[in-house]
C-alpha cells in the first residue's frame, strides 16, 4: 500500500477547490453543491469486475454496498480512500461480510480489467474493481452524484494526467437505497461505527 501512496503522490490544490462546494457528510442522501441543493439516491449499474465478469447493482441484493468512485492512477485521495475502505471493513469483524466493497473507475479507456486486477490487489481481498463502456460508468457516477471535472496533465514526474473527481464513499443498503456518505479524511474506525450503526437497524 505504501509504494501505491508513493507512487501516486501528486499535486491537490485543484481537487481541493472543486470539492469545496461539497457538504461534509449526510446521511440522508442529500448533498449541497454550489448554492443549490441536489439530492442523491444512487442508481442501478451493470458493469465489469477486475475478474472480467459482467456484474449488476441487484447482484448484491441482501447485502450492503460500500462503493468509491475513482481511477487508479489517482495520485493520494483514491487508495487513501479505498485503504479506509479496507481498515473500515477489517474494524467490522465477521460483520464485513455483510457488506461488498467496490471500486467504480470512472476512467475506463485506462482502466481495462487488467489493470483494475493488479490494483485491487493492494486493497481489502473482498473488493471489486468495476470497469465497462464510457457511457455506462459514467451514468453510475452520475447517479451518485459524482463530480467529475477535468483531465489535464500532471505535474509530478511519473504521474502521466490527473482528474479533478469529488471524492466521497457511499453505502447502499440491502434493498438498493442510499443509506448513507462519508466524505474524504474519515478514518477507518469511524467509517466502521456508522457503518455498524446501519447494519443494526
Amino acid at each position: 500500500m505504501i509504494s501505491v501512496l508513493n507512487r501516486n503522490r501528486r499535486f491537490r490544490v485543484a481537487w481541493l477547490a472543486s470539492c469545496v462546494l461539497l457538504v461534509q457528510c449526510v446521511a440522508a442522501g442529500t448533498a449541497a453543491a454550489g448554492e443549490g441543493t441536489r439530492t442523491i439516491r444512487g442508481g442501478a449499474f451493470e458493469l465489469t469486475d477486475h475478474r472480467g465478469r459482467v456484474v449488476r447493482d441487484r447482484d448484491f441484493r441482501g447485502r450492503f454496498m460500500l462503493i468509491y468512485f475513482g481511477y487508479t492512477h489517482c495520485p493520494d485521495v483514491c487508495p487513501t480512500g479505498l485503504s479506509v475502505m479496507t481498515q473500515a471493513l477489517q474494524e467490522l469483524g465477521e460483520a464485513e461480510k455483510r457488506v461488498q466493497p467496490l471500486f467504480i473507475t470512472f476512467d475506463p479507456e485506462r482502466d481495462t480489467v487488467a489493470v483494475l486486477s493488479r490494483y485491487m490487489s493492494h486493497f481489502h481481498p473482498g473488493f471489486l474493481g468495476l470497469t465497462g463502456a464510457k457511457e455506462k460508468v459514467f451514468a453510475a457516477a452520475a447517479a451518485f452524484g459524482v463530480d467529475v471535472s477535468a483531465t489535464y496533465a500532471a505535474d509530478t514526474p511519473g504521474i502521466d494526467y490527473s482528474m479533478n473527481h469529488s471524492a466521497f464513499t457511499y453505502l447502499v443498503g440491502p434493498g438498493g437505497q442510499l443509506r448513507s456518505m462519508y466524505r474524504e479524511g474519515i478514518d477507518g474506525a469511524t467509517m466502521a461505527a456508522a457503518i455498524r450503526r446501519h447494519l443494526e437497524k
